[in-house]
């Protein structure tokens, strides 16, 4: 009997299924865009699925919001 390694996980879990009345920071956010993303991802979850396009723009975008953070610190330390 064949089954999955890593079964499609079910639709209300995940980074989603926090409470309405928390609230992430902008880096946290792109962060569980792009592991929402992965977890659900056909192309992502493949071992041999290749480049995902997707992916890349949810990753540039967490480093992006990264960068913006160091960088809003940097200007209002003394």
């Amino acid at each position: 009997m064949s089954e999955p390694t890593r079964p499609e996980p079910p639709p209300e879990s995940g980074p989603d299924a926090i409470a309405g009345a928390s609230r992430l920071s902008p880096v946290q956010q792109a962060w569980s865009d792009y592991v929402g993303h992965s977890l659900r991802c056909g192309t992502c979850r493949s071992i041999d699925g290749g480049k995902c396009g997707t992916a890349d723009m949810l990753y540039g975008a967490y480093q992006e919001q990264g960068a913006n953070a160091y960088g809003r610190l940097a200007e209002e330390a003394p």
